[in-house]
């Protein structure tokens, strides 16, 4: 009886139960980076042997390097869950395949568009994530998004003229 009296005290006080450090703001996050950096990978493959704008393979080299982070991969693991309703993930590439019939001008002009929307919803996501996530880790790296996206985004924008 006594067991019993201890292991109800457990349960109604919470006590047996592991603090939630995410919401599902963090969930949907982590999940729609997941797919954004995959993404953001297969066009920045798509460069090579499509261009010689040293500029645009440089920053192709740079966005293949930076979309790798296990982090992601093992916040959605360990929460266990996904999110209720994904949705179209912001900035999504949907015209990779148009990309992959063209070269010179025409693709590098086109992989820049498509790079600037596509970087535009990395930092719809991560001030989304700032804005209501709570776990401390997602946001740290949802501020890791802003500041290197911007920069970027910016950069890729010079290189278009808009």
């Amino acid at each position: 009886m006594r067991v019993l009296l201890v292991f109800l005290g457990l349960v109604l006080t919470g006590c047996a139960a592991e603090p939630v450090d995410h919401n599902s703001t963090d969930v949907l996050f982590t999940h729609r980076m997941i797919a954004h950096n995959a993404q953001s990978v297969q066009a920045a493959r798509l460069v090579q042997g499509r261009t010689v704008n040293a500029r645009v393979i440089k920053l192709a080299t740079q966005i293949e390097q930076g979309a790798l982070n296990p982090q992601l991969a093992e916040w959605a693991s360990r929460w266990e869950s996904s999110p209720d309703d994904a949705g179209s993930v912001p900035g999504e590439i949907k015209n990779l395949g148009e990309l992959t019939g063209l070269s010179g001008y025409a693709f590098t002009s086109r992989w820049l568009d498509t790079m600037i929307v596509h970087h535009r919803g990395a930092i719809t996501m991560a001030e989304n994530e700032l804005s209501h996530g709570k776990n401390a880790a997602a946001k740290a790296f949802a501020q890791q998004v802003l500041d290197s996206r911007q920069p970027r985004l910016a950069e890729m924008q010079g290189m278009t003229g808009g």
